[in-house]
């Protein structure tokens, strides 16, 4: 397959050094525990990908604040009590030689919240567009820098 050769070949993006061009994109499994960490069943998932010869796994949706998750069981990289459980989920990964990134996230609208933590989530306005949501909060111009701020410390975490 030599017009397929590139794809086995390595790449550098930025400072990261990947085996080869093969990219897993976030999937959705629900496979988080209830309080927002990788269960095995997802570190088992996410290391048969990696062994699979995924050169750089996108983790599914993990979100930037703790109270505003995306689906029941997402992950959650809002707080330090969460560093431990991705450093084994980044483990299994590099285990294999990949390379994993997050799929970082603030809901917004369409947030859980409502039901996991009995507060609307956030929004541009108090109107949330999905049919069985109730509506949110209208977002204050004065909260987004601490948005932006969570979304910096993900960042951090997942390292």
């Amino acid at each position: 397959m030599p017009q397929l050769s590139r794809l086995f070949s390595p790449i550098s993006i930025g400072t990261m050094e990947l085996p080869n061009r093969i990219v897993m994109a976030p999937m959705t499994t629900n496979y988080g525990t209830p309080d927002q960490e990788p269960s095995q069943r997802l570190l088992d998932y996410l290391e048969a990908r990696a062994e699979g010869g995924v050169g750089l796994v996108t983790v599914e949706v993990c979100s930037v604040d703790p109270r505003h998750r995306y689906q029941t069981q997402s992950l959650s990289l809002g707080d330090d009590r969460y560093i431990e459980h991705h450093h084994k989920l980044l483990e299994v990964i590099h285990r294999h030689g990949a390379k994993a990134q997050p799929q970082i996230t603030h809901p917004g609208p369409e947030s859980m919240s409502v039901w996991t933590e009995g507060m609307p989530g956030l929004g541009p306005s108090a109107i949330c567009g999905l049919g069985n949501r109730p509506a949110c909060r209208a977002l204050a111009v004065e909260e987004l820098p601490g948005i932006v701020e969570q979304y910096a410390e993900a960042k951090g975490e997942f390292q």
